[in-house]
């Protein structure tokens, strides 16, 4: 059996969200949206705030990502 669901997520919350919130790519409304549902599950916020620290290592060890479009 296969079962997908991540039950460390609050619900109506999945990591392609959670993803989005961490990378700033959500609408003011989304983003509060899951910045409340975040309060109530430390699980999923310890994954954000893991992931944030991930990106800013990165951006410091590889730069900031440059927009080509020029």
């Amino acid at each position: 059996m296969n079962d997908d669901h991540d039950f460390s997520l609050p619900d109506g919350v999945d990591l392609q969200a959670l993803s989005a919130f961490v990378d700033g790519e959500l609408s003011d409304a989304e983003r509060e949206r899951i910045a409340m549902l975040l309060d109530g599950h430390p699980q999923a916020a310890a994954r954000v705030a893991a992931w944030r620290a991930q990106k800013a290592a990165l951006q410091v060890l590889c730069g900031a990502p440059q927009d080509d479009a020029r």
